[in-house]
């Protein structure tokens, strides 16, 4: 027993609303009674028979339902909006549509087809060349090169401490794990204040080490910057005293 789709908000639509009570029947009556491309063999004895009514002709239905059916030769007649609604977009190479294409083709009506045939291969290597652009616009995401915090540095950090040039591997890892921590830039931007504003990070220990992005990240880092652990050297003379802030949305935006 074939089985078949059913709009079940047909029923608000005005123009099945306002249909006689006799031709929703005979609606019904032809999409369940029309082959697997929506071509019915008139017989009219049989609508007769199960619709109750031998009062229904074939004049009577083409007026009431319009260009929505079509009548062929040999006694045949074409619920139109059938495939379209039942099958969508018909592929030539899918097996569960060949049955409809074939007949389709046989009455000549696959050029009157309210939507273009389209190759199953095509369809999927087209999707396949989609999803390919897709991962590479991931792969090349600001976000990844140029993360907020990345930004935050390379926007507040002193002039003579390294710039972050890029943000991938176990550094985007640790970054974002320390955004994760804390998202707000008024506190990455003090950090990196007492980071600028410190001898010892700046080159003056006896290592003549000098603090980078590496160590901005580092999970201890933050902290002890804020609780003066750095400041034991002695301060800067030329503090860094503007700052800049970038919301989330602006440093995806900013590849500076």
């Amino acid at each position: 027993m074939a089985k078949r789709f059913s709009d079940s908000e047909k029923w608000k639509k005005k123009w099945f609303r306002e249909l006689p009570p006799v031709m929703k029947c005979v609606r019904e009556f032809l999409q369940d009674n029309c082959d697997h491309a929506g071509v019915w063999e008139i017989d009219m004895k049989t609508m007769h028979h199960f619709i109750n009514d031998s009062t229904i002709t074939l004049d009577q239905i083409v007026q009431q339902f319009g260009n929505k059916l079509k009548l062929l030769p040999d006694d045949k007649l074409w619920y139109m909006g059938f495939i379209n609604f039942q099958y969508g977009v018909l592929k030539e190479n899918y097996n569960p549509h060949k049955p409809a294409l074939n007949r389709l083709k046989e009455l000549g009506l696959t050029s009157t087809l309210q939507q273009p045939l389209t190759n199953t291969l095509e369809s999927v290597m087209s999707k396949s060349k989609s999803k390919s652009k897709d991962k590479n616009k991931k792969e090349q995401s600001p976000c990844q090169k140029f993360h907020p915090l990345a930004i935050l540095w390379n926007k507040n950090k002193r002039t003579e401490l390294k710039k972050v040039m890029g943000c991938s591997g176990k550094r985007l890892e640790s970054t974002r794990a320390r955004w994760g921590e804390n998202q707000k830039p008024k506190y990455w931007i003090e950090v990196i204040q007492k980071i600028n504003n410190s001898k010892f990070c700046n080159g003056h220990n006896d290592r003549k080490w000098t603090a980078d992005f590496d160590f901005l990240i580092k999970p201890s880092s933050a902290h002890k910057a804020l609780e003066g652990k750095y400041d034991q050297g002695g301060f800067m003379s030329d503090k860094k005293d503007e700052y800049q802030e970038n919301t989330w949305e602006q440093a995806l935006g900013d590849k500076s």
